[in-house]
């Protein structure tokens, strides 16, 4: 017997399956491998590695982005079980690089990661906090979010036809 080819799905005896693609019994294209707690990995494979795609634990944790070696690898988001979450580079399991952090409340950090002492660390160099606002004309309890800043150039630009309307108000 060969090995196995195209479109199907593997059950090993451990009760984890993988189903998509497979090219000389590798997994290759889209699939899904999935284990008995409900762990599962889904995206892109290559030779039987993932180089694209999602890891995702039922308690939240999980990574969404580019693998290699079946670690994060490239540019990603990192989602942890408190419901907070990290965009930005990542090498060998390990942020690198500018990136930012969203906690559940919405709040976001624009930071980088250094090696200090030989130690990782998250410098911040930016602080945005989700806040509620009242609008005009939006009703007595009708709120809207709004990001507050305390750095002007990350703000999203604004045409100068809506800024003078805005002024004129």
């Amino acid at each position: 017997f060969g090995k196995p080819q195209g479109k199907g799905t593997l059950e090993y005896t451990d009760g984890s399956k993988y189903e998509g693609f497979l090219v000389n019994g590798l997994f290759n294209g889209l699939g899904k491998k999935t284990f008995n707690d409900g762990t599962f990995y889904k995206g892109t494979w290559k030779d039987g590695e993932l180089t694209r795609g999602v890891f995702q634990k039922p308690s939240g944790k999980g990574y969404e982005g580019e693998w290699k070696d079946f670690k994060y690898h490239g540019k990603g988001i990192k989602f942890y079980k408190d419901g907070s979450k990290y965009e930005g580079q990542f090498e060998e399991n390990k942020p690198i690089g500018k990136g930012k952090r969203i906690t559940p409340e919405g709040n976001i950090q624009f930071g980088e990661w250094k090696t200090i002492d030989g130690k990782q660390e998250w410098i911040v160099k930016q602080t945005k906090q989700l806040t509620l606002q009242n609008y005009p004309n939006s009703g007595p309890n009708k709120r809207e979010p709004k990001l507050e800043d305390n750095l002007q150039e990350d703000l999203q630009e604004t045409s100068k036809e809506d800024e003078n309307s805005l002024m004129s108000e």
